[in-house]
């Protein structure tokens, strides 16, 4: 009898513990870490057993959503300022915390370029940076652009992408000739350093410091699983995948 009432209690938690949809976490995360999150969350999968689900936008239009109620228990920034922003709105339960330092990078498949001012040259017709208005990505391409003096002159070259995974996707299309992207992009197994890559000077543009809150939503809805999670991200296995990436600390 003992044993037929154990092995109705395993078979019940076996059932009843399974997550279900809501009890996923979503987490809403700007396109430049797109390759190292997934890598990430695969591996809190399978150290917890706790599922989730990944949404990829731009910073400035993840935090729209959740600005509008969008049910997302994390998010992570391209920057502090949106992350700060739904803080100070009472959106998040807590300032941002940095989580990574990105890198931008001058990328081109046809040929190399040796410094951004090169970007002038006839045969670069059209140039994708990420949207300065939503993505912080893009912001800081084109402060690197004032930087050196060239911005307005290039003006006219300037196709937006909505986020680093559009404007990437505009150099590989043939869209473009050059892009200015997150350098993680070129770690990526889908990329794997194709075509030639270019670091961008780091005085040329301000710091990429990236931030993630735990939303009102996640802390009202998954608390506990919001927080550890939350946790993981600082943990040295996740930190390690971000560093394959590119990413500092």
């Amino acid at each position: 009898m003992k044993t037929k009432i154990a092995l109705l209690a395993l078979l019940a938690c076996l059932f009843g513990c399974r997550s279900t949809p809501k009890d996923t976490l979503t987490i809403a995360a700007a396109a430049n870490i797109q390759y190292p999150i997934r890598e990430v969350l695969t591996a809190f999968e399978a150290q917890t057993g706790q599922t989730t689900h990944l949404i990829i936008g731009s910073s400035g239009k993840l935090t729209a959503q959740i600005q509008q109620g969008a049910p997302y228990d994390l998010f992570l920034s391209a920057d502090k300022k949106y992350p700060q922003s739904l803080f100070q709105n009472q959106k998040a339960i807590h300032p941002p915390r940095i989580y990574a330092k990105g890198k931008l990078a001058l990328w081109t498949l046809g040929e190399p370029l040796r410094a951004l001012p090169d970007l002038s040259r006839k045969n670069i017709q059209k140039i994708a940076i990420p949207n300065p208005q939503t993505a912080p990505y893009g912001r800081e391409a084109r402060a690197a652009l004032k930087y050196f003096g060239i911005w307005d002159t290039l003006r006219p070259k300037i196709i937006f992408g909505a986020n680093v995974a559009q404007t990437n996707q505009y150099l590989l299309s043939g869209n473009c000739e050059a892009a200015i992207t997150a350098q993680s992009t070129a770690f990526s197994k889908e990329i794997n350093q194709r075509g030639y890559w270019l670091d961008l000077p780091p005085e040329s543009y301000s710091p990429i410091e990236q931030g993630v809150v735990i939303t009102e939503y996640g802390a009202k809805h998954h608390p506990e699983r919001s927080k550890r999670l939350f946790d993981f991200l600082f943990s040295p296995e996740a930190r390690a995948i971000f560093a394959r990436y590119g990413y500092t600390f």
